[in-house]
């Protein structure tokens, strides 16, 4: 198990959050939840600061923001969709997501399909990973001390076939488990490679099962990419409860095997979700901190 967070206090200041829905809980699945995922994603932010607020918006219905800069920080949730699907609403979003990113420059989190979003949509590389299923409570190893202050790790609940494979252009990886080698990024607009060490290049490419050492792609600061936003491959806003809802409810799809190995984790491990939401938060704070001043 990671240790706790200790935050630098950015997060201490209550932010407006756009929860941009890429997805909704299914039928068969939403007597184990409160609610829709925009009410799942209050519950885990607003442990976090409960003067936080919330904005939905319904993108898998059609729906994108008119002014970007409306709030001072997204948050692209999960879906059972693929950014490399052909729909509308997702070919709409990574225009979104890029132009966002680029010109208003309003940090934003994603979240496993979120996640694939913000480096689809700014130049790199989604597959189907070859090796199946990545389900489960899984450690996320990060890339160094200064990543998450005071944490080395956080064992978090996964659910995914694709992953990101190549990083975009001002991208590093801040994070890699076992399973999958990008699985938390740092997406940035201006980098200060003094400060921050190695940055990926375009076309740096994840081998199946490879995992990064501590200090391969980092060195120095976790915050100095000007408007950076943060994407993580996992699910902190995942309850148990709802875990064991959907893997049951996926189990011919993932395969039983696979589907018994990734419930008993959920009873022998502890899901670290909280200690993920305030280290995304503290981030965009910052970055929406250093966007403010320049």
């Amino acid at each position: 198990m990671g240790n706790p967070v200790a935050c630098t206090g950015w997060h201490n200041r209550p932010m407006l959050i756009g929860l941009l829905l890429c997805d909704h809980v299914a039928p068969e699945v939403i007597h184990s939840v409160s609610g829709d995922y925009d009410r799942l994603f209050a519950d885990l932010l607003g442990a976090v600061d409960p003067a936080h607020r919330f904005e939905s918006v319904d993108v898998i219905g059609g729906d994108l923001p008119s002014d970007p800069t409306s709030v001072d920080a997204w948050l692209l949730t999960g879906s059972r969709h693929s950014v490399t699907d052909d729909a509308d609403w997702i070919i709409d979003l990574a225009a979104w997501v890029a132009e966002t990113h680029r010109a208003a420059r309003v940090p934003m989190m994603g979240i496993c399909f979120g996640h694939q979003m913000l480096a689809h949509a700014l130049g790199g590389v989604v597959q189907r990973h070859e090796g199946g299923w990545g389900v489960g409570i899984r450690s996320l190893e990060l890339a160094g001390p200064s990543v998450a202050p005071g944490a080395d790790r956080f064992d978090l609940i996964h659910l995914h076939q694709d992953q990101v494979t190549t990083l975009p252009p001002a991208a590093r990886r801040v994070g890699s488990s076992a399973h999958c080698l990008n699985a938390a990024i740092e997406f940035g607009t201006g980098v200060d490679r003094a400060s921050v060490g190695k940055t990926a290049s375009a076309g740096e490419t994840a081998s199946a099962g490879e995992t990064a050492s501590a200090g391969e792609t980092t060195g120095g600061m976790a915050s100095v990419i000007t408007g950076s936003s943060i994407g993580v491959q996992a699910h902190p806003e995942f309850t148990v409860d709802y875990a064991r809802a959907i893997l049951e409810s996926r189990r011919e799809r993932i395969g039983g095997t696979v589907a018994d190995e990734a419930l008993a984790t959920l009873d022998e491990r502890v899901d670290e979700g909280l200690g993920v939401a305030r280290w995304l938060c503290d981030h965009v704070a910052a970055a929406g901190a250093l966007r403010r001043r320049s």
